[in-house]
């Protein structure tokens, strides 16, 4: 077996290894297709009789939750499996900073917090999957409130029937994909800020929550008025696959990757052989010569 030959039977393998595996994801391709995105509909009036459960199992209408300061209504599955926190995070990180803005900082900030939950905005969380529960929005509330460092009150997260979460999403303009039987879902990313009578004031777009802009937002929805649209050039989502199709694909993923290593080890095997036997022919060969 010369050279060249050997790299073919390398460079083979190589390729049928690195291959296989990609069988098993293309399975799920469907659920990247499904609708998503952010309609801004400013100026539009929320419906306050929407009902929902909050963490502590209490019934409370969308209207209740208005105590005379804007909110900001941040749709998203509340258990946030696969990365899906990250606009959370985001919000975690910009009201941490805004209540510590000297923390490992070199120059120092003075002033009020002006995006303290309960004092200058309130802060609810929308579970977008009607499996979720009180049990979980009280779990969400409870982590974001080690988070941010404080007891943000009134932080309320809710959760409630399918009917009554499209009604809130269809008038706030977000467009989600859900599929009850096998919880898929595919969701964008952003909030809502409203003014302290229920009507859209403005969005934020995405993960990133600038600190400038949600308070020049806020000054605005305090008075009543509504902001300009956000910039969606960006739109970030998240995807969360069919359970039976996440299940089987790691039945296949398991099934190929054995699949490929003993492909692997029959490959090495055999071109450990073809090395071994041109070795032994050269050795003859110089038996013969001498």
């Amino acid at each position: 077996m010369n050279l060249s030959a050997r790299k073919t039977g390398i460079l083979g393998a190589t390729l049928l290894v690195g291959a296989l595996p990609v069988v098993a994801p293309a399975q799920t391709k469907s659920e990247f297709t499904k609708p998503m995105g952010i309609d801004q509909k400013l100026g539009a009036k929320v419906p306050l009789d929407a009902t929902f459960r909050d963490e502590t199992g209490a019934t409370r209408t969308l209207g209740s939750l208005l105590k005379g300061r804007p909110v900001l209504i941040v749709p998203f599955p509340l258990k946030r499996i696969a990365g899906c926190g990250i606009a959370i995070e985001g919000l975690q990180k910009t009201l941490f900073r805004a209540d510590k803005p000297n923390e490992h900082k070199l120059f120092q900030k003075s002033g009020p917090n002006l995006l303290e939950v309960g004092k200058q905005l309130d802060l609810v969380f929308l579970s977008l999957d009607p499996s979720e529960t009180p049990f979980d929005a009280a779990a969400t509330k409870n982590e974001f409130e080690t988070k941010v460092g404080y007891s943000a009150e009134p932080l309320t997260a809710l959760t409630g029937d399918e009917a009554n979460i499209r009604k809130v999403t269809d008038a706030l303009g977000f467009r989600f994909y859900h599929n009850p039987s096998t919880q898929a879902m595919r969701n964008p990313t952003g909030s809502v800020l409203l003014t302290p009578d229920g009507r859209v004031s403005s969005y934020t777009i995405g993960n990133d929550y600038q600190t400038k802009e949600l308070e020049a937002n806020l000054a605005l929805a305090k008075t009543g008025k509504i902001g300009t649209h956000a910039d969606d050039s960006t739109m970030f989502g998240c995807v969360q696959l069919d359970a039976g199709i996440i299940a089987r694909r790691g039945k296949i993923e398991s099934v190929i990757t054995g699949f490929a290593l003993l492909t692997l080890a029959v490959v090495v095997g055999w071109i450990g052989s073809m090395l071994r036997d041109e070795r032994r022919q050269r050795r003859m060969e110089g038996r013969v010569n001498v």
